[in-house]
């Protein structure tokens, strides 16, 4: 009788135990990971901050700074600057192209013309949709009013290169909304 128990062993040791390090060692990990993220993040969301600021001063150059102004209540609009000067305003955007969503931040002049674009975020299709981004496309944006008038996209990009130019259409109502302000 003896040997039954013996070979059946202490449930104690074969289950509780393992059990019991295993959660000890997942608590402990999860407190690490915490830790970590409370360190990190606030350089992170610094970082994340200079990085927005040397975008809008890349599109809208000249300017002495910015102000920023409420996006609430804008369709495909995520944030807005307005010129410390108030030249103008510098608008980020969202649309979707061929690969996921494109982020533009577009500057546009008190007067509505398009003073600079800068593709901030996009997954499209590196060496064909991807093309969409460059200077070479965004540059024919520069000094467009409203109706984007004479913008060609580029042939076998055209989902992205649309995706673009609906993000700087957003940017013209969010325009249309803010000006003045």
């Amino acid at each position: 009788m003896s040997s039954t128990v013996e070979k059946q062993g202490n449930p104690m040791k074969e289950f509780v135990m393992p059990a019991g390090i295993l959660t000890l060692i997942c608590t402990i990990a999860a407190a690490a990971l915490v830790c970590t993220y409370q360190v990190t993040n606030p350089i992170i969301e610094e970082n994340t901050r200079k990085a927005a600021d040397a975008a809008r001063a890349e599109v809208y150059t000249g300017v002495s700074g910015f102000e920023e102004l409420s996006a609430e209540g804008l369709e495909n609009c995520t944030e807005v600057y307005k010129t410390s000067g108030g030249e103008g305003y510098v608008f980020t955007t969202t649309s979707k192209g061929f690969g996921g969503t494109i982020k533009v931040m577009t500057a546009i002049s008190q007067d509505g013309k398009i003073v600079g674009v800068k593709v901030l975020e996009n997954s499209e299709t590196p060496g064909l949709g991807s093309r969409a981004m460059e200077a070479a496309h965004l540059g024919q944006y520069q000094g467009k009013d409203s109706s984007l008038s004479g913008i060609e996209y580029i042939t076998g990009v055209t989902v992205s290169s649309r995706g673009v130019n609906t993000a700087i259409q957003s940017a013209y109502e969010a325009f249309d909304t803010v000006k003045g302000q």
